[in-house]
């Protein structure tokens, strides 16, 4: 399909408790320390306060940074609590003469008054970010009679047949977020408009039609009477098939007799016309059938790209190919976007940011054509795609966090990043320096020009003031980011293998998760799909940052800003994203007790809801939906409704 195919899978995927009040006040000398070796490269800003909305904003996080540190952080599996922690020492990479982190004083720096009477954007998205999962927390069905009436509230229609079983399994297992289950009900709904009939026919085409591009990597199982039996399958092993199939026999008791194809690859495959979209939405909200003579209209418009042509009709990307006006909000003068908290799955809707698109190896190219709808089930999609998200059980869900050490232990005040040269197929032609990886490490290990930084002046109520200074100087103060290993998936025959070597900084040394580990923040992007890391080092005391195009079963039931922090696909934030964390260059301003307040917040978040038990519930959900679609009457589309 596209020239990224034949990646390697990323590297595989788990943890326990006890925090000491006299570690963390040695920890604050430490740091009081490392400010000092910064220096004092920043001259003084003269700023201009907006006393009103602005300080509150602010004071929202500034209450936060002093109140009483959180008890009983969890301990690392792999070592003691407090034990130093060993570095590798034989990492070599060939920048080692990037400027000392200690050298901070020779840097030299132009400070700006320019908007320091605005609040620093940052500060009120933590603040939203806080009260918006506080909400959410707070509004959690306490029964299953609430359950069904939040379940006919949000999707106007009756849960599917077998809701009871499900709601007791969720509350035996102690699932906390009942309600949270909006990707599934926005994966399901196209296919409320096929007739029960021909639902079925589809299904059985997944396992019989050979011209099905998706059918020679996928699997099939079935539950009959409570038991589940695997199928035909093509394609070889992976993709998890018999965790996923373990765990579902855990729960096929509780289940409809259904059959299923599951993508066992990585890659999403179902798309549609966004006509075709609309048309099976339109239907399914009215909870009207489509009709015969549409069944099989893919329903494909002339005249646009085949990524377009998934697009809807009144979308920024169809009005961009049309020559139409595009209605862009302003952006203010004095910052880069940053991603909502509440909208954040739209900074990466291929549709409404089509730009994105040249950004990601996977979706650099031509694109798909649209076809018929399938219920294909698979691990990620992207906006454009209608597969049904489930969750990925695989090594990854697995892999030891490694030794730990608490915030204020850990060694780099930086942002890590390292990664493989996957996300690409590298070759003349192929635009691969504009791809999401190559991109990374071009940006955080510019040698040239000026970097613009805007920071949050703690001073005055965490007001912007914003300060040039030499890429080549700044960056390494904010970035660890390099290609782990040798140059791979590239072409030596036309020297593109060659020019990655000698163009991109490489850290040949693997860096395992103990040294990973010693990053205060690390940075998360995608491979040739998804990144099969968030899980670990969600699971880890590190702050997450993450940037990607994907949905995953988890998208809509985590908090950006509370849980890790988004990154724009463009990076066009990442540089300000780090300097509100970190500080200026002499170490002022910095945000470090926000930055471990969210790290913490996003480890409890994988520890209380990235179970075994919370994916099970998921799958629970999911195939009870599922399981209407296949089992439910030709002349009564509600009989498999909860009554």
């Amino acid at each position: 399909m596209a020239a990224l195919r034949g990646g390697r899978p990323p590297p595989p995927r788990r943890e326990k408790r006890a925090l000491q009040e006299e570690e963390e006040a040695v920890a604050e000398g430490e740091q009081q320390q490392q400010q000092q070796k910064r220096g004092a490269a920043v001259a003084d800003v003269v700023v201009v306060v907006d006393h009103g909305a602005s300080a509150n904003l602010a004071a929202v996080v500034e209450e936060k940074e002093e109140e009483e540190e959180e008890e009983g952080e969890e301990a690392s599996v792999a070592g003691v609590e407090g034990e130093p922690n060993k570095v590798d020492g034989d990492h070599q990479d060939r920048n080692q003469d990037r400027p000392s982190l200690t050298r901070r004083a020779s840097i030299p720096v132009v400070a700006s008054s320019a908007d320091s009477d605005r609040l620093h954007p940052i500060t009120h998205l933590i603040a939203e970010a806080e009260q918006a999962w506080e909400n959410t927390l707070r509004r959690q069905s306490q029964s299953l009679e609430q359950a069904v009436r939040e379940y006919k509230r949000r999707y106007k229609m009756n849960p599917p047949a077998g809701f009871d079983s499900w709601w007791r399994y969720a509350m035996q297992n102690r699932i906390v977020l009942v309600d949270e289950y909006d990707q599934i009900y926005d994966d399901i709904l196209p296919f409320l408009s096929l007739p029960p009939s021909e639902f079925r026919r589809r299904v059985t085409h997944l396992k019989t039609d050979a011209s099905l591009p998706w059918r020679d990597f996928s699997f099939s199982f079935s539950i009959r009477d409570g038991h589940v039996a695997a199928g035909e399958s093509t394609g070889g092993g992976g993709g998890g098939k018999d965790d996923l199939l373990d765990i579902i026999g855990e729960i096929a008791s509780m289940l409809p007799d259904l059959e299923v194809r599951m993508n066992k690859g990585d890659e999403p495959a179902v798309v549609i016309s966004g006509e075709a979209k609309k048309r099976h939405n339109d239907l399914a909200e009215r909870h009207k059938i489509l009709p015969p003579a549409a069944l099989y209209d893919v329903a494909e418009p002339t005249g646009f790209s085949p990524w377009d042509s998934l697009c809807p009709s009144n979308s920024t990307a169809r009005r961009i190919a049309q020559g139409l006006p595009v209605d862009t909000p302003a952006k203010s003068p004095f910052l880069q976007s940053f991603v909502a908290t509440q909208q954040h799955s739209l900074a990466n809707d291929l549709c409404e940011h089509p730009e994105i698109r040249d950004l990601n190896g996977f979706t650099s190219w031509a694109g798909p054509r649209p076809h018929l709808l399938y219920p294909l089930f698979s691990p990620i999609k992207t906006s454009v795609h209608s597969d049904l998200l489930f969750p990925s059980i695989t090594n990854d869900y697995y892999t030891e966090i490694g030794r730990d050490p608490l915030w204020e232990q850990k060694k780099y005040n930086q942002v890590l990043w390292r990664g493989e040269t996957t996300g690409a197929y590298h070759a003349k032609g192929t635009g691969w320096r504009q791809t999401q990886r190559a991109r990374l490490v071009q940006l955080a290990n510019e040698q040239t020009g000026q970097t613009r930084l805007h920071l949050a002046d703690a001073s005055v109520s965490d007001s912007l003031r914003l300060l040039h200074a030499p890429s080549k100087d700044v960056l390494p103060l904010y970035f660890d980011v390099a290609y782990s290993g040798v140059a791979i998936q590239c072409s030596a025959k036309d020297t593109t293998c060659q020019q990655l070597q000698r163009d991109y900084r490489f850290d040949r040394a693997p860096m395992l998760a103990d040294r990973e580990n010693q990053y205060k923040y690390v940075l998360d992007v995608d491979a040739n799909y998804a990144s099969g890391k968030f899980k670990r080092l969600m699971s880890s005391r590190s702050l997450v940052f993450k940037s990607t195009i994907f949905l995953e079963w988890w998208s809509k039931r985590i908090m950006p800003w509370y849980h890790y922090i988004p990154i724009q696909s463009d990076y066009s934030d990442l540089v300000d994203v780090a300097a509100y964390f970190i500080g200026a260059p002499d170490g002022s301003g910095s945000h470090d007790k926000v930055a471990k307040r969210i790290a913490q917040q996003g480890k409890k978040w994988s520890d209380e809801h990235w179970r075994e038990v919370d994916m099970k519930a998921y799958l629970f959900r999911l195939l009870l939906e599922y399981a209407r679609l296949l089992n439910r009457d030709e002349k009564d589309v509600h009989s498999m409704d909860f009554l």
